[in-house]
């Protein structure tokens, strides 16, 4: 911070020319910047292109992330588009993959549609698809933290944008089933084409076993939070 100046001198063909000082004052700024709205102590982002950018974890530890019942997934995340290729199902993370097989079963995930509303999306043990669009009415380019919390025993999915619940809970028929040959990935759908692709940045991605309640997602979103947490299954700062 501090006051400086430099002077620019612009000389033509003839070789004339002309001088004049710039001043510049720059102000210490105390605080850490905040940019378009994502949580200040996000270090790192994953950047995705929407063509043939994904991130597979796995299973998990003993099959930690194959999770039918109690969840909480979180995450930040960017929007850069909302369809590519005329298809709008740009998934930030799924358990399972295109596939009619019940091995290949999608436990769990969310994608942003052509209005730039999240969907949840699981599916039972007849392979039958259970899913709900809620009416986030996304911004692109803009930053906001996401949290999808399914209780099982009450069979619903509340979602969460930046803290808040978005609407009513989505009620759901038959829980997660299958999903037995199949992974996590995030930013994809394994077997679909370049549509079902996120374009975009996600941040800070948690998964979880629990239900978590809206006092935990407000107390912990915006900070980095310990590996050894109760119910806590995976965390990928990006």
């Amino acid at each position: 911070s501090g006051a400086d100046s430099f002077t620019v001198k612009v000389t033509d063909a003839t070789g004339s020319y002309s001088t004049r000082t710039i001043s510049v004052t720059v102000d210490a700024a105390p605080d850490a910047p905040v940019g378009l709205g994502v949580s200040s102590h996000i270090e790192n982002a994953l950047a995705l292109d929407g063509s043939n950018d994904y991130v597979d974890a796995g299973r998990g530890t003993d099959d930690s992330l194959a999770i039918t019942g109690d969840l909480t997934v979180e995450t930040w995340f960017k929007p850069e588009a909302y369809s590519i290729n005329g298809t709008a199902r740009p998934y930030l993370f799924v358990f399972g993959e295109n596939s009619t097989d019940l091995t290949k079963n999608a436990l769990y995930g969310v994608y942003i549609d052509d209005a730039g509303d999240l969907v949840y999306v699981h599916e039972d043990s007849t392979v039958t698809t259970h899913s709900h669009a809620f009416d986030t009415n996304l911004v692109l380019g803009d930053w906001h933290h996401l949290a999808m919390v399914r209780d099982d025993a009450a069979q619903t999915v509340t979602l969460y944008i930046d803290g808040a619940a978005v609407g009513s809970p989505f009620n759901y028929t038959a829980s997660a089933a299958g999903g037995s040959a199949t992974t996590f990935t995030a930013g994809a759908l394994k077997g679909a084409s370049s549509a079902y692709a996120f374009d975009g940045q996600l941040a800070d991605m948690r998964v979880w076993n629990d239900v978590r309640t809206i006092d935990e997602i407000n107390a912990n979103m915006d900070t980095y939070i310990s590996p050894s947490e109760t119910g806590l299954v995976s965390n990928w700062k990006m």
